[in-house]
């Protein structure tokens, strides 16, 4: 037998598989995806197999494997097709696109041991190889008893350990019982802390999901009571148990609108449903629903969200209705112990539903049956660490080799896969219901001179009154980057380059305005429609928003949430608490803290919209639509939207909740400028050599204007301090050409040192 082997090179002159002969000790539990450890040149690596021949039409020397790490199949068949689709649709290396398929905890194991758990139960020929000892090393002689090890693991006699990580480690789980000492301190806690310690007082050694999901309080909140001494904690090993009787799922009813989206779902099939609605109680219901009927026919749910917040959401709705059932759970806050408990229970196919945020997204699922992928319009579905993909592509994969249904959830769908539903591409399962928003529009022209540009008199009032009320108000602000927009202040119209019809950013050192897409420069700082030098550089961020605030209300407790102010967990954990116990007047950060949803939030104030709507982004008008609608979800609260083109039809169409009119408006800008989806929008950047960048994107450049001719568009070169490189972006419909194009003027380019980062699903364009 023989394995091609990829092997762990970090370099594409070796991403392609070599031949390895198998030994005849090893036959038995080799696997296409396990890992081995191959001789390559002079040194001994790690190897991934993904093909297993019984011949090779190779008649020079084939050198052995020399030692298997994986006693189990770590991969299955799709994840191999998986990998190899996202290697070649994101340019990445083989090598990096299957250790996304791996756990971190797979990651690390080299030597492997034989361990014992039950001496006097083990078989007596394995019992004379551990000659006295409880731990012994695994090497080719101890493998030829390999079918009689198996055994003995079922058994639960030995197990196998590894020097980085036990396989089998028990799960523990911490149980909470109020501190009696603490009796006579509680006059002067929060409504919320004082239930959370009298659903402890009755209900004793609760773990911590079942204190959340009965008190509806944070997981920050439980840790301070603990460290403040309230309570005290019991971390004990977690027994399996045989899974306790699975109740009856039982769902809220459909009214009449709702049973026809049902209706209309259940009798169509063959392409994936895009579920728009703006009413999360029915999507909600929905997603029972879908995870019911998969149920119904043994198959498995996998539920992605984008975010931490929806994540919590989700759980904790399906534990409440799934009683009995196996729900795992995957994202970046849970332990290590607890991911590698989920993970071994998915790889046994020991669950009903996974709920995961992206990083639950290459799980070894076999028997899925559907994937919900919730809030598909968020950007964290696309990866910013290499390989860059995109989690709508991943999941069109692996609905399709499941033949699993597959639905897009979103309030506010991309232009993208809204122009797919047109195309019938896809089902659409469409459920708005009106809601009634007390919302206000705010012209910062008709307020210069009455306010500073930052907080119009009408917002300023409206803080006040709310903080005499003891309510919280909520300022966003579009903070991403620091590049400004500039307004002209004798026409009001926002400066754009004329070929890209992006806004222009206006450079202080060299007192420039430049397009960062295409390197566009005016060759005056004036108005490029109405010629007035009157310009208005709008360029304030948070920082300065938080100094204006505590000049406006000098008693008010602000709280910003942003990359600087939450810079760990533990940050982002003290920040929660705060909101959480309502200690806090004015919260102020960026798009993303729209998704709190906290119901003691009465007042939202999006300050200068214009800077979302004129990013350097050809998504800015979709992007600006949507933090419109997930401002507009609080239907308890007042909005109050401030800037100076309010009459763009993003925002006056987010107001009305009209995303048709949006679209219809929308897909004629992409259209006509050649953007998504009527064309592909891919990046590559070159960092390196300053001379070898330059010179590498033109050549780019110059052949892919002598291939495409009037069929594609390059912007660029544009240099980007951030990349300490420059920046192409690519407007094409042919990604085979462009690969191969990357391809050559890399190889004819090798005397430069430099860096290629392309991107096919990219962020951000800056």
């Amino acid at each position: 037998m023989f394995a091609k082997v990829v092997v762990d090179v970090k370099s594409s002159n070796v991403d392609i598989m070599y031949t390895y002969r198998i030994p005849e000790e090893y036959h038995d539990y080799v696997n296409i995806g396990s890992r081995v450890l191959v001789s390559f040149g002079v040194r001994e690596i790690l190897g991934y197999i993904i093909e297993i021949v019984e011949d090779v039409d190779y008649e020079g020397q084939i050198k052995d494997i020399i030692d298997v790490l994986d006693f189990d199949k770590e991969l299955t068949i799709e994840q191999v097709e998986l990998a190899k689709k996202i290697s070649i649709d994101t340019k990445c290396l083989m090598v990096s696109a299957l250790s996304l398929m791996y756990p971190s905890f797979l990651k690390t194991k080299y030597r492997k041991y034989l361990n014992i758990k039950n001496y006097p139960g083990l078989d007596a020929d394995l019992a004379l190889m551990f000659s006295g000892r409880n731990k012994i090393v695994i090497d080719k002689e101890i493998l030829k008893n390999f079918p009689k090890i198996k055994k003995e693991i079922e058994k639960d006699n030995i197990e196998i350990t590894y020097d980085n990580y036990s396989y089998g480690k028990n799960k523990r789980v911490k149980h909470y019982t109020f501190n009696p000492d603490k009796e006579n301190d509680l006059d002067n806690l929060s409504i919320r802390r004082y239930d959370a310690l009298a659903f402890i007082k009755n209900n004793p050694e609760s773990t911590m999901d079942e204190i959340r999901e009965n008190v509806g309080c944070s997981r920050e909140l439980i840790n301070n009571l603990t460290t403040q001494g309230y309570l005290n904690v019991d971390e004990r090993i977690v027994i399996k148990k045989v899974s306790a009787e699975k109740l009856p799922i039982i769902n809220d009813h459909y009214i009449f609108d709702e049973q026809e989206v049902r209706t209309k779902y259940l009798r169509l099939s063959g392409k994936p449903f895009l579920l728009y609605s703006n009413d999360d109680d029915f999507k909600f219901k929905f997603y029972l629903d879908v995870v019911k009927d998969a149920l119904q026919i043994n198959k498995k749910v996998m539920i992605l969200a984008p975010t931490l917040i929806t994540y919590f959401r989700l759980l904790k709705f399906f534990r409440k209705k799934m009683i009995g059932y196996q729900i795992v759970n995957f994202s970046s806050e849970i332990s290590n112990n607890e991911f590698y408990d989920n993970y071994m229970n998915v790889k046994n196919g020991e669950f009903d539903l996974i709920i995961a945020t992206k990083v639950g997204a290459f799980l070894p699922i076999i028997d899925l049956g559907a994937i919900i992928v919730v809030d598909e319009e968020d950007v964290n579905y696309y990866s910013e660490s290499s390989p860059k993909y995109n989690i709508v592509e991943v999941v069109k994969f692996r609905a399709d080799f499941h033949q699993a249904k597959l639905i897009f959830s979103t309030s506010s769908p991309t232009v993208v896969t809204y122009y797919n539903y047109f195309l019938t591409k896809y089902f659409l399962l469409r459920y708005n219901i009106k809601k009634e928003n007390d919302i206000e529009l705010v012209n910062m022209m008709d307020d210069i001179g009455e306010s500073d540009m930052m907080i119009s008199t009408r917002l300023e009032q409206e803080i006040a009154t709310k903080m005499r009320q003891k309510e919280m108000s909520m300022l966003i602000l579009n903070a991403k980057g620091y590049s400004s927009h500039i307004v002209c202040r004798n026409c009001s119209t926002v400066v754009k380059c004329p070929s890209c019809k992006i806004p222009m950013t206006y450079h202080k050192k060299k007192d420039q305005i430049v397009c960062r897409y295409c390197g566009y420069k005016l060759a005056t700082n004036n108005c490029n429609r109405c010629g007035s030098s009157d310009l208005n550089f709008l360029s304030y961020g948070l920082e300065q928003v938080n100094e204006r605030i505590l000049q406006l209300f000098p008693k008010a407790k602000v709280l910003q949430l942003d990359s600087e102010t939450i810079s760990d967990y533990e940050s982002y954990q003290n920040a929660l608490l705060k909101i959480e116990e309502q200690e806090v007047d004015i919260i102020l950060g960026t798009n993303n803290i729209l998704l709190l949803k906290n119901e003691a939030i009465k007042l939202i104030g999006i300050l200068d919209i214009d800077r979302l709507l004129n990013i350097n982004d050809f998504k800015a008008s979709e992007m600006t639509y949507s933090l419109l609608n997930r401002a507009l979800a609080y239907t308890s609260t007042k909005t109050i939207i401030q800037g100076y083109t309010l009459n763009h039809y993003a925002i006056l169409c987010g107001i009305n909740n009209d995303f048709d009119g949006f679209y219809d408006q929308e897909i004629k800008y992409r259209e006509e400028c050649f953007y998504p989806p009527f064309a592909e929008a891919n990046r590559l950047i070159i960092s390196g050599d300053f001379k070898g960048m330059y010179h590498y994107a033109n050549s780019f450049k110059k052949s892919f204007n002598y291939l495409f001719k009037e069929k594609g568009t390059v912007l660029g070169p544009v240099y980007l301090t951030k990349y300490m490189g420059v920046q192409l972006i690519i407007k094409h419909n042919d990604f085979a050409k462009v690969n191969r194009i990357i391809d050559e003027v890399t190889k004819n380019l090798t005397q430069y040192q430099l860096t290629i980062i392309f991107e096919r699903y990219p962020r951000y364009f800056n």
